[in-house]
Formats: C-alpha cells, structure tokens, sequence
C-alpha cells in the first residue's frame, strides 16, 4: 500500500483557508448566529453590570413566554 501524500506546512495552511472559505461561504447564517451567542456570552461573563442582567433576564423571561404560547 502506497503512503499517504504529506502536506507542507504551507500546503496545509492553504488547504485549511481553503476548507475555512467553503464553510463561511455555505453557513454565512450559522456563522453569523455563533458570533452573536459568543459575543452576548461574553458581555453577560465579563462586563455587564448588576442593573444590565436585571434588564436581560426581564427579556429573556418575556422571549421564553412567547415562544411558549
């Protein structure tokens, strides 16, 4: 049995932007939701205050309630 092809470094960084490329391109959507979770994740973790989380969780409870009905 033959061995695998291996890849230079170079050829591996190409292929793997390549693959990004492909990816973002097909899940433009997807992509741009993971962004936005990442992000208010984020600012819930590191930055928001006590008032900010009060106001959230007022949100996310009326989000809930009509995703419910």
């Amino acid at each position: 049995m033959p061995r695998p092809k291996t890849l230079s470094d170079k050829q591996r960084e190409n292929h793997a932007k390549k693959s990004r490329d492909r990816w973002n391109a097909a899940n433009r959507d997807k992509g741009y939701r993971y962004q936005k979770k990442s992000r208010a994740k984020s600012f819930i973790k590191k930055d928001a205050s006590l008032e900010e989380l009060q106001e959230l969780r007022s949100l996310i409870d009326d989000r809930i309630t009509e995703m419910r009905d």
